[in-house]
């Protein structure tokens, strides 16, 4: 041993110190050497059994793993490799199960080469159920399952391409799982839960473009939502096959389970040729591992041929192991072919024939070619490929350009990615003729650029710490090493999508910090929130409506509302409380507007003037409320209908005062605040009209304006002593004084109801308040007559809350009985009686009925009214059309608006017998223009900057935040009538205007005299 390690121990005498390094030597020399040879044992000891399965008809997708397996062979371990192509040479311990596949490719390819069938989606179902079919039949073949019964393996590789369901394999023959995918990463191999990083990660299909563009990202997003669903898809059509072969009852994993199990994957790509991205330690690149660092030597006829090419080279074409260039469609083999005729160099030609047809004579052929090797040859010049990512890759790794002719699936986006690169062109397989064919390998062959950026993405191919071959054998006996390394198993491959992409999380701290904001709202508005008192004495419910639509909002909102009127809400609210007081019964009123007409009569506005003030004095009286006299209030708001010596409310607990109006602008609510009244330009709403007035109509305007201020002086009269009693001088100020005192008016209507008109900021149209902006459900009977409607639909007929149909004369009431006897569609009435008398089979009748919420029915096709304004506003903003029979006051304005505006059509009262009401419905639901001009204006009322509750709730809130508002009081407010009409002014003007003209005239009279008197004596003398 001293010999072989030192020959020249002999002669290694000298010194001590020099025989003594000779010794040290020996033995160090003898240390390694037992070392390496223990190694060698223990290794050979260590060495596993590995079984490799892939199902496949396609020879690329196996090469790779075919040379792992090689390599894995070549340290010592037992490979078995089941796939249905074995190898010429296989090497020691290695050992092939040859499991014939039907090649049911061929044919899909052959259609694909011809042209007759590119259709992805109508190929896609084909070529997946080939891949099943074909694994199905492997893992069930006599030779595989008796490997699974006898032989014990410490590692199963599965070769991944759409047959998911053979991850079972590994639970059958009880090892660890390791996935073999022949492309680069997608949603096929997230089997570990590999994130997906869909906004910066493009999809192989996408191409790889970095950094992506916004429309890239929204491509990139759909591309992997499509691929998902496809996931699903495969999925399901798998779930049979794997649960025949590996049944849950017989204690194999579910199919999802089974998914999760995976060890490692390995995946044939490299970060030089996609874009840069996250890994979990056990997804793995090997890109370029069938790649022999060595090429292995070319048979002699290649070898020759390629050493002949000289100076001009070869170029190599092959469509891949699956596209057979012999099925190409005849145009394009001859655009080929013609394009080789013309060229210099050598053609190789992967060609699935012995023989090809008129084959030019610079060309050899062979139905099986080393690629790797050929690619490796020096003269190769150029790569014709379809863009595979093996074609692709091998090129890049010896430096050859590429022209690409994409077919399908990632070949489109290696190829673009190629040309991104720079050392590559594309034509597309549709567009390949002869002249773009020439130019792309032309434009190749002659420009340097292509085979210098080339040499660049090789170099940057190469530059890795271990070859790919040497990290996939070390991954592999990682996993045999540590039993399948579950420490590698990565958490998020157990949450579902929306765990993974943390929405549970989300939507969990979103329930937090939306509870958190409402808590701090909430809060907010308590510490913020007023005591809001309301009082509405009136006998119309249809008035007392929209103040208690207001008083929700407020409570809702969180302040402390307290409503005082005659009607009680249907459902309690919180921070709601109400006091129900007593009414005058209008029943004989309204009656006598019905029966005698005397709705609009002078007579007839006096009764219900006097009937208000009465209300409103049994309001004050009421016991109940008077309890709330010793209260604290923020505001007070006065529902006013005539009554207004209620506003000395305000004083009385000291707090300010906004005044909600049910109608439009009247010469009342204008007194309030001083809001000019533009009687010159606008029509009274009473007197109805069209918008543009005429000298006639601004005459009669003005003659109904003097006659409103005449109404109003007696009104105003008739409630001072109803304001002495309740608000005596000596601790209230003036009535005059209250009335001037409003903070704010809300006026129940929106422009586009009525004529444009000017307003003061502490006027606010809020028209629509009462309506909700998501119905509320109908009753059970009243949803099912609603839905029951055929295509002819409903009419709808009410009369409003203070007029009762169940009082119309008998005439009335058998013209419109009969009416409604003879119409296609169903009716639904508002009756206040028990029944009708004769009633037609069509007509449904209901005491009460939720109005806004049976206009919103899609079946409604038309609204009978008497014109109310909350009645119109309804009708307005659901889009039905109305037939108008106006009673009295407002009304006859309202009907008027909707005549102008094309929605509705007006039958006067007096006039409505059988013959005219039935000839007005027959065309209101005939003539389609009535529904189409109703859906033009329910867009036009519902077009505005905030809903009509929020706006009238801001107001409210500002005028008791700024204690009143004094800041929004008009000056033109405290101005009498001269002084408004600017007559003070003007009769200054005319007097100063008089004392000049006097004036005048004496100077000239004074100075004609005197000019006069001159003249006459000098003629004298």
């Amino acid at each position: 041993l001293r010999k072989l390690c030192c020959p020249k121990f002999s002669e290694c005498r000298g010194t001590k110190q020099e025989s003594s390094n000779a010794v040290i030597m020996v033995r160090l020399t003898f240390s390694m050497g037992l070392a390496v040879t223990l190694l060698m044992v223990f290794g050979h000891a260590e060495s596993a059994k590995i079984v490799c399965v892939f199902p496949t008809a396609s020879k690329s997708h196996v090469l790779g793993v075919q040379a792992l397996l090689k390599e894995l062979a070549h340290r010592g371990h037992e490979v078995t490799m089941v796939s249905a192509f074995p190898l010429k040479k296989p090497p020691k311990n290695y050992r092939d199960v040859n499991v014939p596949i039907e090649d049911a490719f061929s044919s899909i390819m052959s259609d694909f080469m011809q042209g007759e069938s590119r259709n992805m989606l109508k190929l896609f179902p084909k070529i997946l159920n080939a891949a099943q079919v074909s694994s199905n039949v492997t893992i069930n073949t006599p030779e595989f399952l008796r490997l699974a019964r006898e032989e014990k393996f410490d590692l199963a590789i599965v070769g991944f391409f759409m047959n998911g369901f053979t991850i079972g394999v590994g639970q059958l023959l009880r090892c660890p799982t390791v996935l073999y995918f022949s492309a680069a990463a997608s949603g096929f191999t997230n089997v570990v839960g590999n994130p997906s990083e869909v906004a910066a990660v493009p999809h192989m299909m996408l191409g790889q473009r970095n950094p992506m563009t916004f429309l890239d990202r929204v491509t990139n997003t759909l591309i992997n939502g499509v691929e998902k669903m496809v996931l699903q898809y495969i999925r399901y059509t798998e779930l049979p096959y794997y649960e025949s072969n590996f049944p849950t009852g017989k204690g194999f994993l579910s199919y999802d389970e089974a998914m999760r199990n995976v060890s490692l994957v390995l995946i044939n790509t490299h970060f030089s040729q996609t874009t840069p991205r996250p890994y979990l330690p056990n997804m793995v690149e090997v890109g370029g591992i069938q790649i022999n660092v060595k090429p292995e030597p070319l048979p002699d006829d290649l070898q020759q041929f390629l050493d002949g090419a000289g100076s001009d080279g070869a170029i190599y074409i092959s469509f891949g192991s699956n596209l057979r260039s012999s099925n190409l469609r005849q145009d394009k083999l001859e655009a080929i072919l013609s394009m080789i005729r013309g060229l210099k160099q050598h053609v190789i030609w992967k060609w699935d024939q012995d023989e090809m047809p008129n084959q030019p004579s610079n060309v050899f052929i062979g139905k099986w070619l080393p690629q790797d090797s050929i690619l490796g040859h020096p003269n190769l010049k150029l790569f014709i490929t379809h863009g595979g990512l093996g074609s692709t890759t091998e090129a890049m790794y010896h430096g050859v350009p590429i022209v690409g002719i994409p077919m399908f699936g990632d070949q489109e986006g290696n190829i673009k990615q190629v040309v991104k690169e720079g050392w590559g062109l594309s034509v597309s397989f549709d567009e390949l003729t002869e002249e773009n064919l020439v130019s792309a390998v032309k434009q190749v062959l002659r420009d340097p650029k292509y085979r210098e950026r080339v040499a660049q993405r090789a170099a940057l191919f190469k530059d890795r710490p271990k070859g790919a071959l040497e990290t996939g054998v070390y991954w592999v006996e990682y996993v045999i090493r540590h039993h399948g390394a579950p420490h590698l198993h990565y958490q998020g491959a157990d949450l579902n999508v929306f765990q993974l992409a943390l929405l549970d999380v989300y939507a969990f701290l979103s329930a937090i910090l939306f509870v958190g904001y409402k808590l701090i709202v909430f809060i907010g508005r308590k510490l913020e929130a007023y005591r809001i008192l309301c009082i509405y004495p009136s006998s119309g419910r249809s008035h007392v409506i929209v103040g208690q639509a207001l008083l929700k909002g407020l409570a809702e909102r969180g302040h402390d509302v307290t409503m005082v009127s005659p009607f009680k809400l249907p459902k309690p609210v919180p921070n709601y409380r109400e006091i129900v007081v007593q009414k005058e019964d209008l029943d004989h009123m309204t009656r006598d507007f019905l029966q005698k007409n005397t709705g609009n009569s002078i007579s007839g506005m006096l009764n219900l003037f006097q009937s208000q003030f009465r209300t409103a004095e049994m309001t004050l009286k009421d016991p109940k409320f008077q309890t709330l006299k010793n209260e604290h209030f923020d505001l007070v708001i006065v529902g006013l209908f005539v009554a207004d010596f209620v506003l000395g409310l305000g004083p009385h607990f000291n707090a300010p005062t906004v005044v909600l109006f049910s109608a439009g602008m009247t010469k009342m609510t204008a007194d309030f605040v001083g809001n000019p009244r533009s009687i010159s330009t606008v029509p009274h709403m009473m007197i109805g009209g069209p918008g543009v007035m005429n000298f006639s109509t601004r005459v009669k305007n003005f003659l109904f304006g003097c006659l409103e201020n005449v109404i109003v002086a007696v009104s105003v009269y008739a409630q001072q002593s109803y304001y002495d009693r309740h608000f005596p001088a000596d601790r209230y100020p003036p009535y005059e004084a209250v009335r001037q005192n409003v903070s704010l008016v809300l006026l129940n209507t929106h422009f586009s109801q009525a004529y444009t008109r000017p307003y003061l900021q502490n006027v606010i149209e809020v028209g629509g308040l009462q309506i909700k902006s998501k119905p509320d459900p109908l009753p059970e009977d009243i949803r099912e007559w609603l839905d029951g409607a055929d295509e002819h639909g409903v009419v709808y007929f009410c009369l409003g809350s203070n007029l009762k149909s169940a009082d119309l004369p008998q005439d009335k009431l058998d013209a419109i009985l009969k009416t409604f006897g003879q119409l296609k569609q169903r009716v639904i009435w508002k009756w206040e009686s028990d029944s009708i008398p004769n009633i037609p089979p069509n007509v449904l009748t209901k005491s009460w009925l939720p109005q806004d919420d049976v206009l919103a029915h899609r079946n409604v096709k038309l609204f009978i009214s008497h014109g109310g304004l909350g009645g119109m506003a309804e009708a307005k903003y659901h889009g039905v059309p109305v037939l108008g029979i106006p009673i009295f006051a407002e009304q006859f304005q309202n009907i008027q608006t909707m005549v102008e505006e094309g929605m509705g059509m007006r039958l006067d009262y007096e006039q409505l017998n059988e013959q005219t009401f039935t000839r007005a419905v027959n065309i209101m639901v005939r003539e389609h223009r009535f529904a189409e001009r109703a859906k033009s204006i329910s867009n036009l009322y519902r077009d505005r900057p905030q809903s009509a509750m929020d706006l009238a709730c801001f107001w409210v809130e500002y005028i008791a935040r700024h204690k009143g508002a004094p800041h929004l009081h008009y000056s033109g407010a405290d101005l009498n009538f001269l002084q408004r009409e600017s007559l003070d002014v003007i009769a200054f003007l005319l007097v100063i205007v008089y004392i000049v003209a006097k004036m005048l005239k004496v100077i000239v009279r004074f100075l004609f005299r005197k000019v006069f008197k001159t003249s006459r004596k000098t003629k004298i003398q």
